[in-house]
C-alpha cells in the first residue's frame, strides 16, 4: 500500500464527490468516458469506456515507482502474452505512449490504462478441480516465460523490499522484527539458481485471474519482483491455505501442483517450506503496512472517515498477525 499521507492527495477529493484534476487530465489522454472510482491501495485504479470497451485506469504516484520500473513491468507482460498467456494488455493513449505522466495537487502520476478482461472472476473456495489445474499451469507458464526475459535493474528484488521493510520498522514491532530477522536469515540459505530464480508475478492470486472459455486471463503485474518462484506459487495460494478443512486444503494444493508440473517442475520440498514462506510474506506485509501510516499520526482527530475506516480494519488485522506470528 502507498504511503498513507500520498493516497489522501487523491482520495480526499473523490469522497467529497469531486474529480481530481490529476485523474481527470489523465483519462483524457485515451479519451475516456464514464469514469467509475474502484480502489486505491498500491496504485489508484479507475473503470472507464473508450470506444464502447471497458478500460482501466492505474495512477500510480512518482514516489512510489519509477518510470522505468513500469516500463519493465510493461515489457514482462507483453513477453507474457507472446507466450501464448492472455493478460490484461497495456492500452496505447491518443499520443501512442503506454505511459502518460500527469501532474498537480499531490505531484506527479504515471498513468497507464489497460484493456478489460471479459470473463468471471472466482473466488479460491468456488473454484473445481479443472480451474486449479489451470491456475498451476498459468502461473508456471509465466514463470517459464519469466526465464526469458533480461534482467531489468528497474524491477525490485524481493530480499531487497523485505530488508527496507524490516530496516524501517519500529523499535517497538518486536514480534515482527524478531519474524523478519529468522525469516530472512533462513532465505539467505536457500540455493538460487536460473531454473528456480526469476521475476514473479507477485500477486497471482484469484483476485487477479478472470475465467473464459476454460482458461485463465492474468491481470495486474505490478507487485512483479525477483525472487524464487516457490514465493510466487506461496503468495498465490494464501488464500488456499487459510482454509479451515487441512483435507481440502490438500487437495487443493495437489490439483493446482498437478498443473504447474505438467508446464515445469515444482520447485523442491514446496509443500514443506510453504509454511515459512506464509509467515515470512504475512511479516513483510505487515510491516509495510506500518510503514504506509508512518507520516499519518494515530491522534490525528481531523482525519476523514475513510481513513479512520481503514485504519481501524489495518489495526485489527496487525493485531491478529501480532499475537501470532511466530518464526518455526
Amino acid at each position: 500500500m502507498m504511503d498513507v499521507q500520498v493516497m489522501r492527495a487523491v482520495v480526499d477529493v473523490l469522497e467529497s464527490d469531486a474529480l481530481p484534476d490529476i485523474v481527470s487530465a489523465a483519462v483524457a489522454r485515451w479519451d475516456g468516458a464514464d469514469l467509475r472510482y474502484v480502489r486505491s491501495s498500491a496504485n489508484h485504479v479507475f473503470r472507464f469506456r473508450r470506444a464502447g470497451e471497458t478500460c482501466f485506469l492505474r495512477l500510480t504516484p512518482a514516489s512510489e515507482r519509477s518510470r522505468e520500473a513500469i516500463q519493465a513491468e510493461l515489457a514482462f507482460v507483453e513477453l507474457v502474452a507472446g507466450q501464448g498467456l492472455l493478460v490484461a494488455h497495456p492500452l496505447p493513449s491518443l499520443t501512442g505512449s503506454v505511459i502518460e505522466e500527469v501532474a498537480g495537487v499531490g505531484g506527479r502520476y504515471y498513468a497507464v490504462a489497460f484493456v478489460g478482461l471479459q470473463g468471471e472472476q472466482f473466488e479460491a473456495d468456488e473454484m473445481d478441480e479443472g480451474m486449479y489445474r489451470a491456475w498451476g499451469q498459468t502461473l508456471a507458464r509465466i514463470h517459464q516465460a519469466s526465464q526469458s526475459f533480461p534482467s531489468h535493474a528497474a524491477r525490485p528484488v524481493w530480499r531487497e523490499q523485505a530488508q527496507v521493510a524490516r530496516d524501517r520498522l519500529p523499535s517497538e514491532e518486536e514480534t515482527i522484527a524478531h519474524v523478519l530477522d529468522a525469516g530472512l536469515a533462513w532465505y539467505d540459505t536457500l540455493p538460487m539458481s536460473s531454473e528456480t530464480y526469476g521475476l514473479l508475478h507477485g500477486d497471482c492470486e484469484a483476485d487477479n485471474l478472470v475465467w473464459r472459455d476454460g482458461q485463465w486471463q492474468v491481470l495486474d503485474f505490478d507487485g512483479a519482483a525477483y525472487a524464487p518462484y516457490a514465493l510466487d506459487i506461496v503468495a498465490a495460494l494464501e488464500d488456499v491455505w487459510q482454509g479451515d478443512d487441512e483435507a481440502r486444503v490438500r487437495e487443493r494444493l495437489n490439483w493446482f501442483g498437478a498443473g504447474y508440473d505438467e508446464v515445469r517442475p515444482l520447485p523442491a520440498n514446496l509443500w514443506d517450506t510453504a509454511p515459512r514462506w506464509l509467515t515470512l510474506l504475512t511479516a513483510v506485509k505487515a510491516a509495510r503496512l506500518i510503514q504506509s501510516y508512518a507520516t499519518t499520526p494515530a491522534s490525528d482527530e481531523g482525519q476523514p472517515t475513510w481513513l479512520a475506516t481503514m485504519r481501524e480494519r489495518h489495526l485489527r488485522w496487525l493485531a491478529t498477525k501480532r499475537a501470532t506470528l511466530s518464526w518455526r
